[in-house]
């Protein structure tokens, strides 16, 4: 009987042990998402914004139409 008890106790451990293995691998892909997917996404967001209000600007100075393209970039 002492031999089921113990079974009993090695496998909630190593259920545990299997959660936390899941979570720990699941984090990890998480944080590599962010360092190598969203950071530049976000930084290449920012510097399209950037080189847009630089055109709008010249665009203005000129007193040229705007073109299509950048008028519809402000959903960014």
């Amino acid at each position: 009987m002492d031999d089921f008890f113990s079974f009993d106790l090695n496998f909630k451990r190593i259920c545990f042990s299997v959660v936390v293995g899941f979570f720990m691998i699941a984090f990890s892909f998480f944080v590599v998402w962010v360092i190598l997917i969203y950071l530049p996404r976000a930084e290449r967001i920012k510097e399209i914004k950037e080189s847009n209000l630089l055109i709008k600007e010249f665009y203005r100075e000129k007193g040229l139409p705007m073109p299509e393209h950048i008028l519809s970039s402000e959903e960014f």
